[in-house]
């Protein structure tokens, strides 16, 4: 139920700054984990508050194509996961 909560949060915050995309008229949004993370759980957290798995689980489920992975160097679930998001497709 918690972690339902929590990616519902990332969720809507990322479906926040699609629209904020599209009003500003751009054609891609560039989506850093670390930024989206702090957005949604404010620092300072202590790490028993830290969400990074299912903010990146998000990230990840609201690829589509055309939208590219710019920085995932270990491929886990981590603050560094760069997506470049075509939000035109929302």
């Amino acid at each position: 139920m918690v972690r339902q909560k929590i990616a519902h949060l990332f969720q809507a915050e990322l479906d926040r700054i699609f629209q904020e995309s599209l009003k500003k008229g751009r054609s891609y949004v560039d989506v850093l984990s670390k930024d989206l993370h702090d957005c949604v759980i404010q620092p300072p957290y202590k790490p028993k508050d830290a969400r990074m798995p299912a903010c990146c689980g998000v990230m990840r489920n609201n690829r589509g194509v055309g939208d590219d992975i710019l920085s995932d160097p270990q491929k886990i679930e981590t603050s560094t996961l760069l997506i470049r998001y075509q939000p035109l497709r929302q």
